[in-house]
């Protein structure tokens, strides 16, 4: 074995010195190179990680996939990953329609966390992950992971430091919370769970007044301390409806001060308050 290493080794250099006096080597190491960096773009779909963005082959999104590839965010791409889940035993099973229920709802979570201003989203952007295969989660893969799709995605879609400056993400963050503790409407009717319902009002009664004062107490530039002082008075005149249908009674009452509360939050003070700090200005379509 070591004779014929030593023999192997001489005939490679004699065709390395070849190659060289030819001039085959340099398309010989552009072939190698080209070959290397596509290999080291390509991932497996369980490998993949927050921030990644990635095509995959024949752009075909709706069938099973083992390998994908990743790009720059600034080149066009398919996808781009949000997050990742690791799914517990006392998670529904991946495939059942109760697995696609909780997946779907879990990367929605993760998708929302990641890309935290719903105003700067891609109209036709939609929630895509990968869950393990029968055959892998029987093998012990516990993966989900979460991405956002859509046409002709470039561009990272991910609200952070690189992406915006303080005052930006001060303001995004007060908005999204918001946003996300109103959402979370209970699932019961009003009748059968009122408990809930006035459980929730306390919640985002509180959200609204804890980031009222996170932008009162904030040094905005000046030009944008008006704006963001009248979205505060907003915040804190919604917490007190908001709070009052905690209060309620009766189901007529609570739903009288929660439309009281959404009314009180005008898409015109939230323009004008993204236009001061160089946010952009157009409505998602549910708002339109």
């Amino acid at each position: 074995m070591a004779i014929a290493g030593i023999v192997l080794s001489s005939i490679s250099t004699l065709l390395v010195l070849l190659m060289v006096v030819t001039g085959g080597a340099r398309e010989a190491w552009n072939g190698f190179r080209e070959g290397f960096e596509d290999a080291a773009r390509s991932k497996g779909t369980g490998d993949l990680r927050r921030g990644d963005c990635f095509n995959v082959p024949g752009g075909d999104l709706e069938r099973v996939v083992v390998n994908v590839e990743t790009v720059p965010c600034d080149e066009e791409h398919d996808a781009e990953v949000s997050g990742t889940y690791r799914l517990q035993k006392s998670d529904p099973t991946p495939g059942s329609p109760r697995g696609e229920t909780f997946a779907e709802e879990r990367c929605l979570d993760i998708n929302a966390a990641y890309a935290r201003d719903s105003w700067a989203l891609p109209k036709d952007l939609e929630t895509y992950y990968y869950i393990p295969t029968e055959e892998g989660w029987s093998g012990g893969d516990r993966m989900l992971t979460c991405a956002f799709t859509g046409d002709a995605l470039k561009g990272s879609l991910h609200v952070g430091p690189d992406s915006h400056d303080p005052d930006q993400l001060s303001y995004i963050n007060a908005e999204h919370i918001v946003e996300t503790v109103s959402s979370q409407q209970p699932e019961a009717d009003f009748a059968d769970d009122p408990a809930a319902y006035r459980s929730w009002a306390r919640k985002t009664s509180g959200a609204l007044s804890e980031q009222a004062t996170a932008l009162r107490a904030r040094s905005w530039p000046e030009e944008a301390s008006a704006a963001l002082g009248a979205r505060a008075r907003q915040f804190e005149a919604s917490g007190r409806h908001w709070d009052l249908a905690a209060k309620a009674a009766d189901e007529d009452t609570f739903w009288t001060h929660v439309t009281s509360a959404e009314g009180t939050l005008t898409q015109q003070a939230r323009i004008a308050a993204r236009d001061t700090l160089g946010l952009s200005t157009t409505p998602p379509p549910e708002e339109e």
